[in-house]
């Protein structure tokens, strides 16, 4: 009896080391697509940023037109933190789910609007100068 247990006990350590990963959860998977079409929509408004023409328009026209050209992204975005609010709090009235959706988008975009906005201020100072 005990040759077996010595025998069964090095085969149970090795499956312990090679026990299957936890499924991904519905919320872990809503916060992966959101992080995602975060990523997405910051790297749209750079690029437009930076590829905006610059004309003889000022920095906050230009962060304008950046978010305008990326309003499709912002949408997705939009869409997938309202998935998730609607995870975390099932219960929540949907137009309160929607409204703080939107809210959340809008911070991030106060945030991301500042580095256009200097982004946008360095482009027009380069146009002026030459270079």
């Amino acid at each position: 009896m005990m040759k077996k247990f010595l025998i069964v006990l090095p085969l149970l350590g090795l499956a312990a080391c090679q026990a299957a990963e936890p499924p991904v959860t519905e919320g872990a998977a809503t916060r992966d697509a959101m992080n995602k079409a975060t990523v997405t929509y910051n790297d749209c408004l750079m690029s437009a940023i930076n590829t905006v023409e610059i004309k003889d328009k000022l920095p906050p026209a230009l962060a304008d037109e950046a978010f305008a050209t990326c309003a499709k992204q912002r949408e997705a975005l939009s869409a997938e933190v309202l998935k998730f609010r609607r995870i975390g709090y099932p219960n929540e009235a949907e137009d309160r789910s929607e409204r703080t959706a939107r809210y959340s988008v809008t911070d991030l975009e106060a945030q991301i609007r500042e580095r256009l906005l200097a982004i946008a201020a360095k482009r027009r100072l380069g146009k002026e100068s030459g270079a």
